[in-house]
């Protein structure tokens, strides 16, 4: 997806690029290089997937940093996160 498709489907979804990158902690020099594809961020590229409710590998499907994790990474991820929920509402319920 080119630069000015994301900037377009931005302003539909009420968001711009100075809120991708207040949220993500960066300047918006660098979030537009980001959208540019001149840059790569896990960070940037998450914020802007959840602004464009599309999966990031679909803004930038040329950038290897961005294709969908293999089946076996994608578990292990979920694995970390149900994980670290446990842990998390654990210590949670040892503090009252």
């Amino acid at each position: 997806m080119n630069y000015e498709k994301i900037k377009s489907l931005l302003r539909k979804n009420g968001f711009s690029i100075s809120i991708i990158a207040d949220a993500a902690n960066v300047s918006n020099s660098h979030c537009i290089r980001v959208l540019k594809g001149e840059r790569t961020s896990p960070r940037v590229a998450a914020y802007l997937s959840e602004a464009l409710q599309l999966p990031v590998h679909e803004i930038f499907p040329d950038h290897s940093a961005y294709q969908q994790p293999s089946a076996e990474a994608s578990m292990k991820q979920e694995k970390i996160k149900l994980l670290r929920q446990a842990v998390s509402k654990n210590l949670s319920d040892s503090d009252n």
